[in-house]
């Protein structure tokens, strides 16, 4: 149900924002695909060509948070045509029940990389603020997720 949901979502997306109409079975193939890719995911045998992955620790999966912790979807969102962009969190208990979410609308445009990056300083404000224990953060950008991992001192541009 998920993934048809999410299919139909992107449809709605595609005809707003893009002017592309979908047929029927491309939506339907769409919520297919979907579905495999998730359940491939789910794999424990799924492997990354990611140097610094280590198998078991969450990040080469979609996982549950862990019983009594919250997990927040970052994500972000660029308006071009209208010279701006969102950051959006969503926290979800152990169950995968709502706890609460946050939506900001800034003006200006920086490159998509910068907005993940922002949109992650700014969840982890956002929690820090909620004072929450046992959280994870959980970012679709490779390139910020492979930053915050790695030892590696580096100077931030919007400090």
């Amino acid at each position: 149900m998920a993934a048809i949901c999410w299919a139909i979502w992107n449809a709605r997306h595609e005809r707003v924002w893009q002017q592309k109409y979908l047929r029927i079975a491309s939506i339907v193939a769409s919520a297919k695909g979907y579905l495999n890719q998730w359940r491939i995911s789910q794999n424990s045998d799924f492997e990354s060509s990611w140097p610094n992955f280590q198998k078991g620790d969450g990040v080469e999966q979609c996982s549950s948070p862990q019983v009594d912790s919250i997990k927040v979807n970052v994500n972000t969102t660029l308006f071009e045509d209208f010279n701006c962009y969102g950051f959006n969190f969503v926290a979800r208990d152990d169950k995968g029940f709502f706890v609460e979410g946050c939506t900001k609308l800034i003006h200006g445009l920086v490159s998509p990389t910068l907005v993940e990056e922002m949109d992650i300083r700014e969840t982890l404000n956002w929690i820090k603020d909620h004072q929450w224990q046992h959280v994870s953060p959980k970012s679709d950008c490779l390139t910020a997720m492979q930053a915050l991992r790695s030892s590696i001192r580096m100077i931030s541009i919007i400090d």
